[in-house]
């Protein structure tokens, strides 16, 4: 079986904090 792993990924951009869902999923 397949296993997915996945990320949730929180940047920052200067003097505001922006919350960008970067999803990045693994499968293997």
């Amino acid at each position: 079986m397949p296993t997915i792993e996945f990320e949730n990924v929180t940047k920052r951009y200067g003097e505001d904090t922006v919350a960008l869902d970067d999803v990045s999923f693994t499968i293997s």
